[in-house]
């Protein structure tokens, strides 16, 4: 291979790589996220599938979620449905201007019933908001 062929090879890799900005090193964790209801979703006690729109809570720089939401992980007791989301963090340096909400469809294993539904997201977990706004849920 001649010098100019491995250059390219070597700037081509190197662009792959650095378009993959989802990847996250060993020892990262992924990031806090908290969820609001569909403005057009009915919950009520038969409710086994609804959308939450997500919101990353660690600095985006104002960027979608998409495609790094983790979960939901559902937990469900006889007085709650407890649903919690996490994000993968973006790579870098980021802004905190506050970041859109993603919606995410969530299907339980059962009808909701009488329980609360909780979102695990929030400090302390609480009721989640209806989303009024698709811009900015929070």
């Amino acid at each position: 291979m001649t010098a100019s062929r491995r250059w390219a090879f070597t700037w081509a890799a190197t662009l792959t790589l650095a378009a993959c900005s989802t990847v996250v090193p060993p020892g990262v964790e992924d990031g806090p996220a908290t969820w609001a209801h569909d403005p057009a979703a009915e919950i009520g006690p038969e409710t086994v599938e609804f959308t939450a729109w997500v919101t990353e809570r660690a600095c985006a720089s104002g960027r979608s979620s998409e495609g790094r939401i983790v979960g939901p992980s559902v937990t469900i007791d006889d007085d709650a449905v407890v649903v919690t989301f996490r994000v993968r963090p973006l790579l870098g340096g980021q802004d905190c201007q506050g970041n859109p909400p993603t919606p995410v469809t969530v299907r339980l294993s059962e009808p909701l019933g009488e329980r609360r539904l909780i979102d695990g997201g929030r400090e302390p977990p609480g009721e989640p908001p209806v989303c009024a706004n698709p811009e900015s849920c929070e």
